[in-house]
């Protein structure tokens, strides 16, 4: 199993275990994943901490917890950071792309990255209005970003991570 990481924070953005495809347009620059809802149980097996709820005398109850999010988010505990504007979210992807740019090792990749992110996030800001950003679990504002796109009328969105802004690791 692979666990893709931020190239900047270290945080965990998805692994292999989710279905992956790399989008050719615009410019071979993202990795996509189709998300699917998911429920989480929360709650507390009170028997296994030694409940038992017959012979004690009844206490207050708890709710029981269950949460409902994407399959992404909720596997590699991304933070939702909010939805931009037109204008702001230019100006959170130039600064990101920025800040990749500086982590790449070498002037051969720093060229193909600057030839090929200006497509990416062109498409991403012509779609701001459907776009929700999500950020790692050390909930840097600085660090990897992963792109929630809404489609008209789709309840589940897919996310869009930048290729050269994850870092493959074997588990």
């Amino acid at each position: 199993m692979y666990v893709f990481k931020d190239i900047l924070t270290g945080d965990e953005m998805y692994t292999d275990a989710l279905t992956v495809e790399e989008v050719k347009e615009p410019a071979n620059v993202f990795v996509k994943i189709q998300s699917k809802l998911e429920s989480v149980d929360c709650s507390i097996n009170e028997s296994l901490i030694g409940g038992n709820p017959s012979q004690e005398e009844q206490c207050e109850a708890t709710e029981d917890t269950v949460i409902k999010d994407f399959d992404v988010v909720l596997r590699s505990e991304l933070i939702k950071s909010g939805d931009y504007s037109k204008a702001g979210l230019k100006t959170l992807v130039r600064a990101y792309l920025k800040a990749i740019l500086n982590k790449l090792e070498t002037e051969e990749l720093q060229k193909e990255f600057m030839e090929k992110s200006p497509a990416g996030a062109l498409f991403l800001i012509k779609k701001a209005k459907n776009i929700v950003v999500y950020t790692g679990k050390s909930m840097d504002h600085d660090g990897g970003k992963a792109f929630a796109v809404y489609e008209d009328g789709a309840v589940c969105p897919y996310f869009l991570f930048f290729k050269d802004g994850l870092i493959k690791e074997k588990c």
